[in-house]
């Protein structure tokens, strides 16, 4: 019917036809383009992804690089200057660098936590950890920021638990905090590691006993000082030039006991006799005056007082300041208030030098013990 009154329909149902597949195999040309969008999209997404990632790996490996360049840069700056070469020098030098983590700043735990996650991957890198932690502590402590110092020696401490001096200074500024459990603790701690592994070095294991045994007596607790000196002359039973004066100064840092006292005078009289026209018996000499005038002899610790100062500079760091605080209290008993004052004077002039200077702590803080009892006993 169509072909009889049109002619060419089969032409145009053909034409249909192969429209129909034009138009079908363009709109899948469109799918499979639009598809290939998608998964070209896709793995643009995905690279940048894996980008990101490793972007994100990269800034964590700068960040811990750019903590070791800062620290070494403060804290060695010779290093610094041979900038080519850092990397291999922090890896010498890991101890610096943690030194000088945080330098001239407050030292927090976080800080620490850092440092340790650092120096635990390196060979030996604890002890490094510790040495650095106990040198930093030290400046913070001559800094005159404790907390910070409170932080470092404890992290060393917990690091390297059989160092003895460490106790001691964990005491020590503890003390200064006013922590006074802590400091007896710490101190407590120290008199345990002795008596487990008495060192065989005198010179040293005599200074820690002196140092122990000026905390306890700035704390003021004359029980704990009284124990710990009982265990002191245990640990050291024979006097010589060395123990013998040592010992007996570290026991009349506070008037704790007759027998104690009886005890260190003999020991210090042993020393003096001993060290006659040697290099240190000025030192002596001062140990006898202290238990002359811990045994309430006033003659006698006068005399050895000023045999002392006889012996000594005037620019001596500790000795004037010393035999003058012991002096000032002495003059006082005796009614010579003008040449107590004038003595006393003289002892504040040395104490005020040796703000500052950590070396013979223990002495600096016997100078700050006798003029706290001399002010006492004037009532001041």
């Amino acid at each position: 019917w169509a072909d009889h009154y049109f002619a060419g329909f089969d032409e145009a149902m053909a034409f249909l036809d192969n429209s129909r597949e034009e138009a079908v195999r363009e709109e899948r040309e469109r799918e499979e383009a639009r598809q290939r969008e998608i998964d070209q999209a896709k793995a643009l997404a995905e690279a940048e992804q894996e980008k990101a990632e490793a972007m994100k790996r990269l800034a964590i490996t700068q960040k811990r690089r750019a903590i070791l360049a800062t620290v070494l840069s403060v804290f060695a700056i010779t290093a610094s200057i041979v900038a080519g070469v850092a990397w291999k020098q922090a890896k010498e030098n890991e101890e610096k660098a943690i030194l000088a983590l945080v330098s001239g700043q407050e030292l927090s735990q976080e800080d620490v936590d850092k440092a340790l996650e650092i120096m635990q991957g390196q060979e030996g890198g604890l002890p490094q950890f510790a040495e650095a932690m106990r040198q930093k502590s030290g400046r913070y402590v001559r800094n005159g920021d404790f907390n910070s110092a409170l932080v470092a020696i404890n992290a060393a401490n917990k690091t390297d638990p059989y160092h003895k001096n460490s106790k001691l200074y964990a005491g020590r500024i503890n003390m200064a905090l006013g922590n006074y459990d802590q400091a007896k603790s710490s101190v407590d701690t120290f008199v345990q590691l002795e008596e487990e592994s008495p060192s065989r070095n005198e010179h040293w294991s005599t200074i820690w006993w002196m140092s122990g045994a000026s905390i306890l007596a700035k704390i003021g607790d004359r029980q704990s000082f009284t124990n710990y000196c009982n265990k002191m002359f245990l640990r050291f039973p024979i006097p010589n030039e060395i123990i013998g004066e040592r010992v007996a100064k570290g026991a009349l840092m506070m008037d704790s006991n007759p027998r104690i006292i009886k005890d260190a005078l003999e020991y210090t009289l042993t020393a003096n006799s001993l060290r006659k026209g040697e290099g240190f018996y000025h030192w002596s000499c001062f140990s006898v005056g202290l238990g002359y005038f811990r045994s309430g002899d006033m003659k006698n610790a006068e005399l050895k007082c000023n045999e002392s100062l006889d012996n000594s500079t005037s620019t001596h760091p500790w000795l004037p300041g010393l035999n003058n605080a012991l002096l000032s209290m002495i003059y006082y008993k005796d009614g010579r208030k003008e040449e107590s004052e004038n003595a006393l004077k003289i002892a504040k002039e040395c104490l005020s030098n040796l703000q500052g200077n950590e070396n013979g702590l223990h002495d600096t803080f016997l100078i700050e013990l006798l003029i706290k009892e001399r002010e006492l006993l004037a009532g001041n």
